[in-house]
């Protein structure tokens, strides 16, 4: 389960990869009908509430509405099956969990877990804190390893008798304003293909970012970023690239403290 912004509403996951969504909480598609190799086991709502996160219990994730693929564990030989996911609050990454307490971070800093000493029963969840420098994982025992950027991780604070946990999930997270930047790009059609002459990023804010993915035969051969000192470099190579038709572009705009922004494009024969 994951709230959304505002906590007036909530999306529930289906180990089948369904979506269930409720109050203000809006749908953006799932993953019924779509073979996976281990089911669904978590969800994390994006900053905005326009999209979310789905972790499946083999490291594999998958985005939704305005969410991005940072990364998966998918590839990844695991000790115990993935069992939660927990977002950034700029929507920028996340991490995973798995059974045995270790962590994955995906375009997110790691603060450290319980991977090299078990904790004596599994872990079957984790949730970040709203302000992205910690996170805690919680045991089916009902104990919660909390780790921090400073100072190390301390011990489980569960006094008492501890109670049966079945998931974490963070606060509702209040939205941040929007990068709010503009993107021109300029490109001529010649029959399946379209040639790329000006690219520019206006009103960037300080310390911002851009980065491509792109996908078809004419795209470059992996994602390009570019951050303030070196967006001339990452346009310059894009001057007069010929783009195919079908190939899909990505542009997200990021800054710190900001929402994401992107922008996509999608070049079809004599158009985009």
């Amino acid at each position: 389960m994951a709230p959304t912004p505002h906590g007036q509403g909530y999306w529930l996951a289906a180990a089948d990869g369904g979506v269930f969504t409720y109050g203000d909480a809006g749908f953006y598609h799932s993953l019924v009908g779509t073979p996976l190799n281990k089911p669904v086991v978590g969800i994390a709502g994006t900053p905005d509430g326009r999209g979310y996160w789905l972790a499946a219990g083999d490291g594999g994730v998958f985005p939704f509405g305005d969410a991005y693929f940072e990364g998966s564990a998918g590839n990844i030989k695991l000790n115990a099956p993935v069992v939660g996911v927990a977002a950034r609050p700029d929507a920028q990454g996340y991490w995973l969990a798995a059974g045995d307490g270790g962590v994955f971070q995906f375009n997110a800093r790691f603060y450290g877990s319980a991977g090299g000493s078990p904790p004596s029963s599994p872990v079957v969840g984790i949730s970040a804190t709203p302000d992205g420098r910690s996170y805690a994982l919680v045991t089916a025992a009902g104990q919660v390893l909390q780790y921090r950027a400073h100072p190390s991780p301390g011990p489980p604070s569960a006094p008492g008798k501890p109670q049966p946990v079945a998931i974490i999930t963070p606060a509702p997270r209040a939205i941040r304003g929007h990068v709010h930047a503009r993107l021109v790009i300029g490109w001529i059609w010649r029959g399946d293909h379209t040639r790329v002459y000006r690219i520019q990023v206006r009103r960037l804010p300080r310390g911002g970012s851009v980065t491509l993915r792109c996908r078809g035969r004419g795209c470059p051969r992996r994602a390009l970023e570019a951050r303030p000192r070196r967006r001339r470099r990452l346009f310059g190579s894009l001057y007069g690239h010929v783009f195919r038709a079908g190939d899909r572009l990505v542009f997200t705009i990021r800054a710190p403290g900001l929402i994401s922004e992107r922008v996509e494009l999608r070049i079809r024969k004599g158009a985009s």
